[in-house]
């Protein structure tokens, strides 16, 4: 095999990225994954605050507004209706009361994790062909990538 350049490994790893994305965007659309009506009824931008709240919960509305750049007037009118349909909540933050918190409502909150474990059901579906020894070594790739993309983000 061919000693390859790091740009040229760099540019590998981005296009098979790029292919596993679309592997999973074809698994969405094959109708394999079961859609909850309550993430299926949402835009691009409110599946995306969603996600965003799952992952960080809880939220401030200026946290949510810096994490989708938006102005925090728009982000607090794509609560409302995010709210409104109950997907999001807002709740007094326990150890400030003056401070709002925005947290996933508890029905999207088990669609969030029901979609989870659908993707995950998907990735498994690629990484078991994969073998161990391979697997190792991306994991430990995987773990560089994690701890550059932590130290980025504390920085």
């Amino acid at each position: 095999m061919k000693q390859l350049s790091r740009e040229e490994m760099m540019s590998f790893i981005f296009e098979t990225g790029r292919a596993f994305r679309f592997h999973m965007d074809q698994f969405v659309l094959s109708g394999d994954m079961p859609m909850d009506p309550i993430c299926s009824d949402l835009t691009a931008i409110q599946t995306r605050a969603t996600l965003q709240v799952w992952l960080r919960q809880p939220l401030s509305l200026n946290e949510l507004a810096k994490i989708l750049q938006v102005t925090p007037s728009a982000a607090s009118a794509l609560v409302d209706k995010l709210v409104e349909k109950e997907v999001l909540t807002r709740e007094q933050d326990p150890r400030d009361r003056r401070r709002v918190v925005i947290k996933v409502h508890k029905r999207a909150e088990e669609a969030m994790n029901t979609v989870n474990e659908q993707f995950l059901k998907a990735f498994r579906s690629i990484a078991d062909v994969i073998p161990d020894e391979s697997l190792r070594h991306w994991h430990l790739a995987m773990r560089s990538v994690a701890d550059v993309l932590q130290q980025k983000s504390a920085s």
